[in-house]
């Protein structure tokens, strides 16, 4: 999904643009999986909490 959405986007640009948008979209993309990866699924997967975030089925 990413690669389609980075082709999708160099389309709408000019040329001299197009490695600067690539490389941005392939960052985001890198930095939400870390950030998911040490955040997201530590508050999805890990201990309870005052019943707001977390999870005692493991």
């Amino acid at each position: 999904m990413q690669a389609g959405f980075v082709c999708y986007e160099v389309g709408f640009i000019q040329s001299k643009n197009v490695i600067s948008v690539a490389i941005e979209n392939i960052l985001t993309f890198v930095i939400t999986t870390l950030v998911y990866c040490f955040l997201g699924f530590a508050l999805m997967f890990g201990p309870t909490h005052l019943g707001i975030f977390g999870t005692n089925y493991w």
